[in-house]
């Protein structure tokens, strides 16, 4: 779940999965003199942590209808009906926290093919430390010598950048110019 696929700058195809950049060892570190102009938020509205992480898992082949089952009128029973009625089983969590705080959550729901809900236990622990924090996405312009040896997926320290309000950031676009490079970073 959420790995994703690019062409590096030297055109070989490579992927990366996203985790929480804080941890991540950082590729490069972008300073105020490395900047050409003023930061600019590249995806307003990402600023909104999730509320709900929904992981489905293991494929049921065969369902029945909700409307062919009898009535449920103990908590198992509604279980049990919400159970047999579904395609995929699911794991979810609710991050109440979140959703105390922001009533306009989002839900980041993941289908894989997973079997076990083992495994979909541990995808889920992971979007939940990845989504389950406010992120932002910026967009920099920087001199081109800093943006070499930068590629999508690499991690950059902004400790250096106070403004930005993060320390480390996923590359997740880069545009290169004869003078500067535009990045966008995500974290």
């Amino acid at each position: 779940a959420d790995a994703h696929w690019y062409d590096t700058s030297t055109g070989q195809i490579a992927a990366f999965v996203l985790t929480p950049p804080e941890g991540a060892t950082a590729t490069a570190a972008l300073t105020l003199d490395d900047l050409t102009a003023a930061p600019e938020v590249a995806a307003a509205g990402t600023e909104v942590p999730a509320g709900r992480i929904e992981i489905a898992w293991r494929r049921a082949w065969t369902t029945l209808a909700p409307e062919s089952l009898t009535e449920a009128d103990t908590p198992e029973r509604l279980a049990y009906r919400d159970f047999v009625a579904r395609d995929t089983r699911l794991s979810a969590l609710d991050l109440a926290a979140v959703q105390a705080r922001w009533p306009n959550f989002e839900t980041v729901a993941r289908e894989t093919t997973l079997g076990t809900e083992a495994g979909a236990g541990l995808v889920r622990a992971r979007l939940e430390a990845l989504y389950a924090v406010p992120r932002r996405a910026w967009s920099l312009s920087v001199r081109r010598s800093s943006a070499v040896g930068l590629d999508i997926g690499h991690a950059v320290d902004l400790s250096a950048l106070p403004r930005l309000g993060m320390t480390r950031a996923w590359v997740t676009s880069i545009r290169r110019s004869a003078g500067a490079a535009q990045i966008t970073v995500w974290g």
